[in-house]
């Protein structure tokens, strides 16, 4: 089965997500066979509700991966996100 993983990460990171996925690879956390769901690159619909559109990414995703940095570590969105991982 191929796995859904969804790579969230601070917009000011974005150049950080491929060093971030090769070293995932590397580690086996993920596989060639993995199709991933960006938040950011698949983006946000514009009139779209923003948190029903990233609960849908999270709900959808099979693995969620959190790029943490002093860039969002107060990210209300982050954090957002990281709830909703939680509570599901």
């Amino acid at each position: 089965m191929t796995e859904k993983i969804l790579l969230s990460y601070a917009h000011e990171d974005a150049k950080y997500v491929d060093q971030a996925i090769k070293e995932l690879r590397e580690r086996e956390i993920i596989t060639e066979k993995n199709v991933f769901l960006d938040a950011l690159a698949d983006g946000i619909q514009f009139g779209e509700d923003v948190r029903v559109a990233l609960q849908k990414k999270i709900e959808n995703a099979s693995k969620i991966v959190f790029l943490i940095s002093d860039s969002n570590l107060d990210s209300v969105w982050v954090n957002y996100e990281i709830g909703l991982a939680r509570a599901l």
